[in-house]
């Protein structure tokens, strides 16, 4: 891999010192915690040069990205923004008797997932305290890769229905344009998660286990934290 760095620089006409953890152009001793260390006292680093139409069609930007607004003349960077946004299937008409009930969605565009809702209907004649089990995949049904696990104790006083949300864990990541899908598992037969029963949500549909119905889908409410584009100076 040295080799290489060396090619590549020397291919451009720039000194370079490629260590096992640094990079170094203009500079033999690049900075311990620098991956790259550009060092010049005559010439800048120039960032790609966008219009905000070619920076807003940036193709699955990661947060750190950074590019030259020339529509602005200003810096930007890709990172996450603070207000959150939803992804939501808000219809409670009907109410599924399974204790494995899973709901695939899509999302729209990145960003880190902080909280889900779904619903249960409690149709014991008495209050019921059950550990309910959220588990989230990636892509549509539950054979994809679990991405998160959690679990939770609720209490629901006799027919009632109730909104029950998790919390995800800091830095899970949801990427623009992808299926995932939660499942909720729970023992007590009692309990029926709530939904739709005519396909009101056209983003994903409601899972039994491995078994999709794709007429139905479950009442949701997802919380996350977009990625945007913010001027740096």
């Amino acid at each position: 891999m040295r080799y290489w760095y060396r090619f590549v620089f020397l291919a451009l006409g720039l000194p370079a010192q490629a260590g096992a953890q640094s990079v170094g152009i203009g500079t033999a001793s690049p900075a311990s915690s620098a991956a790259l260390e550009v060092s010049s006292t005559s010439k800048g680093l120039l960032l790609p040069r966008l219009t905000t139409a070619q920076m807003n069609a940036v193709s699955q930007p990661v947060p750190g990205l950074l590019v030259y607004n020339t529509t602005e003349n200003k810096f930007y960077g890709y990172g996450i923004g603070s207000t959150p946004g939803t992804i939501a299937q808000t219809g409670q008409g009907a109410s599924f008797p399974i204790t494995n009930g899973g709901q695939s969605f899509t999302v729209g565009g990145l960003g880190l997932a902080s909280a889900l809702t779904f619903y249960l209907y409690n149709a014991a004649t008495t209050t019921v305290t059950e550990v309910v089990t959220v588990n989230l995949y990636a892509g549509a049904g539950i054979s994809g890769t679990l991405l998160s696990t959690q679990t939770r104790s609720v209490t629901l006083a006799t027919t009632t229905l109730q909104a029950v949300t998790v919390s995800f864990p800091t830095g899970l990541w949801l990427a623009a344009g992808q299926q995932y899908t939660f499942s909720v598992n729970y023992g007590n037969t009692a309990l029926f998660p709530a939904g739709s029963s005519t396909d009101t949500y056209a983003g994903g549909i409601l899972y039994s286990g491995t078994a999709a119905f794709p007429n139905f889908d479950l009442a949701f409410r997802l919380e996350f934290l977009p990625g945007q584009w913010a001027p740096l100076n």
